[in-house]
């Protein structure tokens, strides 16, 4: 585990250190930089083992399909832009550890990218990354984790009236993995502006999608043979996670003023997030669509205590300390007694052959 520990510890200790806001590197932004280089480098040397799919990965990395780029105009073929992509880095290095590297920058640069230009709060953005966010799937979907960074870089496209841009990036993510499409709803999210006065519509959406989940997702998966035919409705037990989406979302309409309008994208953002989860109570599918929202979150609630009402400031302060405390111990309580079901604890590099649980 010592690697988790020196991925969250090394920031930490980065950020007792002053900084000049001047400098181009060596800034308060320093211990994000450092937090994502690490987590990169970890990515990068992990054993197949430290990651329940790569062990499929490697496989499909040593027998690559016969593909070209016409085939990403095939839809027929599902997901071929990471076919061709393996195809490629399989012929033109034949190395699994590089192209796990390669997997690692596609999906983590953008992402580290976003956080460095939107966010003030290394520590509480590190800390709510690796709570809130999708940590687990970047060692074990590769696929959807390389989508992610081109849903990361849509925000920007989202945040700067670039339409036809973000398309051409959904289309991209999209053949990586499927499950993108749900970036389509990112651009409207990002520019209607939910005001306090929507919250009887936002509350009854929420309860009306909580309640009757299993017959509305079971509705949605018709629409997709591929999700229909390998995931069932059945409770999967995420009602804690819900329930700290639901906090975050209260506690960001209580802290903004309605004409903050900056963060009225990131908020929608987060409402959209807290209605997927409540099908995630369902099916495991709603749950990875959510992921492409939830890296997200990290970016709003930094903003959120910066933006807070005059009256709440302090309250706003004292509230990061908190959410930086429990969101580190929540991440190492599951990391100690959490379900593991992407098998990423303990950590394994690729130099160590035999594991014992």
């Amino acid at each position: 585990m010592f690697p988790y520990f020196f991925l969250i510890g090394f920031p930490i200790l980065l950020s007792v250190f002053p900084y000049h806001d001047d400098r181009k590197v060596f800034n308060k932004k320093f211990p994000l930089l450092v937090f994502f280089l690490i987590l990169i480098v970890l990515l990068s040397l992990r054993n197949v083992s430290c990651g329940t799919d790569l062990m499929n990965y490697r496989f499909k990395f040593n027998h690559p399909r016969s593909i070209n780029l016409l085939s990403l105009f095939d839809f027929s073929i599902t997901e071929p832009g990471f076919l061709l992509f393996t195809a490629i880095v399989k012929k033109t290095t034949n190395s699994f550890q590089f192209y796990l590297f390669l997997c690692a920058l596609l999906s983590l640069v953008p992402v580290m990218v976003l956080y460095l230009k939107e966010s003030n709060h290394s520590l509480l953005t590190i800390a709510l990354f690796v709570g809130l966010a999708p940590f687990s799937m970047y060692f074990s979907g590769l696929r959807q984790a390389v989508a992610m960074g081109f849903g990361a870089i849509c925000y920007f496209c989202c945040k700067d009236k670039k339409p036809v841009s973000f398309l051409i990036l959904v289309f991209i993510a999209f053949l990586f993995h499927q499950s993108a499409v749900i970036l389509l709803f990112m651009y409207p999210l990002m520019h209607l502006r939910i005001t306090k006065k929507w919250l009887p519509l936002v509350i009854a959406a929420f309860a009306v999608c909580f309640v009757f989940r299993n017959q509305i997702f079971g509705f949605a998966l018709h629409f997709s043979d591929k999700y229909e035919s390998r995931y069932v409705v059945s409770e999967t037990g995420s009602y804690t996670f819900l329930l700290l989406l639901l906090l975050l979302t209260i506690y960001s309409f209580v802290m903004l003023r309605d004409s903050e309008f900056d963060f009225f994208g990131l908020r929608n953002i987060l409402v959209f997030a807290l209605i997927l989860q409540s099908f995630a109570l369902s099916n495991s599918v709603a749950m990875r669509l959510n992921y492409y929202y939830l890296i997200f979150i990290p970016l709003l609630i930094p903003k959120v205590i910066d933006a807070a009402r005059t009256e709440l400031r302090q309250f706003a302060r004292i509230s990061s300390a908190v959410f930086i405390c429990f969101f580190f111990f929540w991440f190492f309580r599951e990391a100690y007694t959490g379900a593991d079901i992407l098998q990423v604890f303990p950590y394994v590099p690729f130099w160590q052959h035999f594991v014992v649980y």
